[in-house]
C-alpha cells in the first residue's frame, strides 16, 4: 500500500501529482453513488487517515468516514465532492470511545488513474480566510451548498457509524 502525503487537510491545497484521468475511467462513470469501485473508497480512506495523522490527540485507533456526494471528471483527474470525518479512539471495556477528531468537513478529493491503479492527486479543503458559505460555494456544485452548510444529523450519523465500524473491526481483530 502506497503511503500518501498531503499538507494540512483542513486549510491547504496540496498538489502531489497531476496525472490526467481518462473520460472512460472506472472511477469517473458510476451509475449511483454506491457504484464507485472499492478501490476509490480505499484510496479516499487512506488519504483521510494519512492526512490527519498527528493533528489530533492520539488514540489507539484511527478511523475515518466519508460520504461521496458526487464526482466530476476534469483534466487533472476525477474530483470527488465529499463530506468527511476523522477520529482518534481508545477502547474502554472493548467499546470504541472517540477522544478527538472532526466530523462533517467538506473536502474535494481529486483522484487519478494510471497503470498502477487509482491514486490520490490532491485534496482541496475550504480556505480559512473566507466565510464558510464562500468556501462551500467556491468549491462545490450548487446542488450541495445547502447540505454542506447545514450538515444533517443523518450525515453525521453515517460518518460516525463508518468510524465506529472501522474501530470495532480493529478491536475485534486484536481479540482473535
Amino acid at each position: 500500500m502506497k503511503k500518501l502525503f498531503t499538507n494540512s487537510f483542513i486549510i491547504l491545497i496540496v498538489l502531489i501529482t497531476s496525472v490526467g484521468c481518462s473520460q472512460n475511467s472506472d472511477i469517473s462513470q458510476p451509475q449511483t453513488l454506491k457504484d464507485y469501485p472499492k478501490e476509490v473508497h480505499q484510496v479516499i480512506t487512506e488519504t483521510i487517515l494519512n492526512d490527519n495523522k498527528g493533528k489530533f490527540t492520539k488514540g489507539d485507533y484511527q478511523a475515518e468516514g466519508h460520504i461521496i456526494l458526487d464526482s466530476e471528471v476534469k483534466q487533472e483527474g476525477t474530483y470527488f465532492y465529499t463530506l468527511i470525518s476523522y477520529g482518534e479512539y481508545i477502547s474502554e471495556e472493548g467499546k470504541p470511545v472517540r477522544i478527538s477528531g472532526v466530523s462533517g468537513i467538506p473536502a474535494v478529493i481529486v483522484l487519478s488513474e494510471d497503470a498502477q491503479g487509482v491514486k490520490m492527486s490532491w485534496v482541496e479543503n475550504p480556505p480559512s480566510d473566507v466565510s464558510v458559505e464562500e468556501q462551500i460555494t467556491e468549491m462545490f456544485p450548487e446542488a450541495f451548498h445547502d447540505r454542506l452548510l447545514m450538515v444533517s444529523p443523518e450525515d453525521t450519523i453515517t460518518l460516525n457509524q463508518q468510524e465506529i465500524h472501522q474501530v470495532e473491526a480493529a478491536i475485534n481483530a486484536l481479540k482473535s
